[in-house]
């Protein structure tokens, strides 16, 4: 419904106005606090520190960022992954697997455009699955930018460039507070 992460169901949009839809409580959220699975990373401050403090004010207890740690320094992910990420415009994602109840947000290529037209063709999901097969592993260990499946948010557009992780939480969490305080004065 409204888990929106590149591995997990996603929405048509990550919205803020579908906020309340994506606070995950589940048995892996001890004591019932909210997760929040949804497209908040460091972009441009303007347009993603309101989604975080959105979150927070909502009661998430966290946020999950993974479109920009896969352009982290450390991510262990194929360099031309990384590349698709940074190049990625706002409209370089799309969601296959809706046919199948599986839906996941990738990067657009040459695999995601094949199995978008096969679901309109009602393809049998057996074919659709011969192309998909190890597909996460091309574009992860191999970078195959054809036939890789690049799983990343709509955010992917906002990410510029590669970074440490520390530097990524310390300036998400400093224009948090940013944020924050501006919302209390």
């Amino acid at each position: 419904m409204g888990k929106k992460t590149a591995a997990a169901p996603v929405a048509q949009s990550a919205k803020v106005d579908r906020l309340p839809q994506r606070i995950y409580i589940g048995p892996d959220r001890p004591f019932g606090l909210p997760l929040m699975r949804n497209a908040i990373l460091r972009g441009e401050p303007q347009a993603v520190l309101p989604q975080l403090t959105a979150a927070f004010a909502l009661g998430a207890c966290g946020v999950q960022v993974g479109t920009c740690l896969l352009a982290s320094e450390e991510c262990p992910i194929h360099v031309n992954y990384k590349q698709a990420v940074l190049k990625a415009g706002a409209n370089d994602t799309t969601v296959t697997g809706r046919s199948t109840g599986a839906p996941v947000r990738v990067l657009k290529n040459k695999m995601a455009r094949e199995y978008l037209r096969m679901e309109k063709k009602d393809v049998p999901l057996e074919e659709m699955e011969q192309l998909t097969l190890g597909s996460l592993r091309k574009a992860v260990f191999d970078g195959d930018v054809d036939g890789g499946s690049f799983m990343a948010g709509q955010v992917a557009g906002m990410v510029h460039e590669i970074r440490p992780l520390r530097q990524i939480f310390e300036e998400l969490m400093a224009g948090y507070a940013a944020v924050r305080k501006g919302l209390s004065e």
